[in-house]
């Protein structure tokens, strides 16, 4: 590293003790400026976007986290913002389309027991339908808000899906407790009010059932009693108090 890079990190590092930063945080900024300047070969000056994008691509050739590589991103941005300070670079050249987005975890499936434990809290015939529906038939909670009566093949107990997954119709099987299911709830109907969906909003009839209503319901019903564990599972936010118990 030549004198330039390593008098500017030095001079950063007493930065950040001044800013009464951690002895930790200075101790691992000042570890991943070493690492990246070993890498990169140009002058401070002349470090771009080039470099600092090729150095994520090298980080995640090594199967670097993206908690670590964000880190290690930081510790550059908050470099190059002192060196700008200092007018050591002419500009920062990390920008926030090289930091990793985190990616989410796949959801869980339930066992057997926990989906028991779930539908025992289901009271209402239309909200025991509707989570049937989407636990039998695979739907995303956007095809079941959307569903429609024209869309029930009753002979076949079929469900007609329009528009879903990768743009094309398809079909899905009910199983005969969703069919069951959905017969009870239609039997409670509100009719020409409901516009033709199967599933209606019972406060506000004439206004289909949107998608952040169902994801609340099931967000309900998970904290009634279902298991943390259930919650987590499910996808479903948990309150603080889960979280930090």
């Amino acid at each position: 590293m030549d004198d330039i890079r390593q008098t500017a990190i030095d001079q950063f590092q007493a930065y950040l003790a001044r800013r009464q930063f951690s002895a930790h945080t200075v101790a691992s900024y000042t570890s991943d400026l070493r690492l990246f300047f070993t890498e990169v070969a140009v002058p401070l000056g002349q470090v771009s976007f080039h470099e600092v994008d090729q150095f994520v691509e090298s980080q995640q050739q090594y199967s670097r986290s993206w908690a670590t590589i964000n880190r290690r991103l930081n510790a550059l941005k908050h470099f190059f913002d002192f060196c700008l300070d200092q007018q050591l670079v002419a500009g920062n050249p990390v920008k926030p389309s090289h930091f990793v987005r985190r990616g989410r975890p796949l959801p869980k499936a339930l066992s057997l027991e926990q989906v028991q434990r779930l539908f025992d809290q289901i009271d209402h015939p239309m909200d025991r339908a509707l989570f049937l529906v989407i636990l039998r038939c695979g739907l995303r909670v956007s095809e079941v808000a959307q569903l429609k009566l024209e869309q029930i093949d009753w002979e076949q107990q079929a469900l007609h899906i329009v528009q879903g997954k990768g743009r094309k119709d398809r079909r899905v099987y009910m199983s005969p407790d969703a069919v069951a299911s959905v017969q009870q709830c239609l039997a409670q109907h509100p009719g020409a009010r409901a516009q033709g969906y199967v599933f209606w909003n019972r406060k506000r009839a004439q206004q289909p059932l949107s998608v952040k209503a169902i994801q609340k319901k099931m967000e309900r019903y998970a904290r009634r009693r279902a298991s943390r564990r259930v919650a987590i599972a499910c996808g479903i936010p948990l309150p603080q108090t889960w979280v930090s118990a």
